[in-house]
């Protein structure tokens, strides 16, 4: 049973073309039954922000937020599950911040990421997907596995193995 943790960089590929988004609607737009989803509450801020930061860039207009939004607000409910952020999330955070030297919101997202494989007995798969460099590596430090959208088309083939 695959778990893929979506970091705010894969999320936002989902709603915005950009170099990676090939490879995280492969990911979710061809889930199994047996694949999850699961990303922090602080994912939930950083998309929302990127979206009104997008509005007001005027990347998009109103419509098109409001739709972006809307897609977001759906698939979060249907298919991503929200980790809380909380006291243990924090002090991890700190802990990987300092190993890493990893900007507070990277830290946070490979803090949840670890205490969700810390939860769960028997994780066959717990994957780390991401377009940062930073993270990606210190990720790989801490033993996961990555899905480095930096580079997708080693992504894809790596994706494809892995769900043959």
């Amino acid at each position: 049973m695959p778990i893929y943790y979506m970091e705010t960089s894969a999320l936002v590929k989902r709603y915005r073309s950009e170099n990676g988004t090939e490879v995280v609607t492969e990911l979710v737009d061809q889930r199994t039954p047996d694949d999850s989803f699961v990303t922090s509450y602080f994912s939930v801020l950083e998309v929302e922000a990127t979206i009104a930061r997008a509005l007001k860039a005027r990347l998009v207009d109103q419509r098109g937020y409001n739709r972006l939004l809307g897609q977001f607000s759906m698939e979060v409910d249907d298919i991503i599950m929200l980790q809380p952020i909380n006291n243990n999330t924090i002090l991890k955070a700190i802990s990987m911040a300092r190993r890493h030297s990893l900007r507070s919101g990277d830290a946070v997202h490979l803090a949840t990421a670890s205490l969700i494989r810390q939860s769960i007995d028997d994780v066959p798969s717990l994957v780390l997907v991401t377009g940062d460099g930073e993270l990606a590596s210190a990720a790989v430090v801490e033993g996961f596995q990555v899905l480095d959208l930096r580079q997708p088309d080693v992504a894809m083939s790596l994706l494809k193995s892995w769900r043959e």
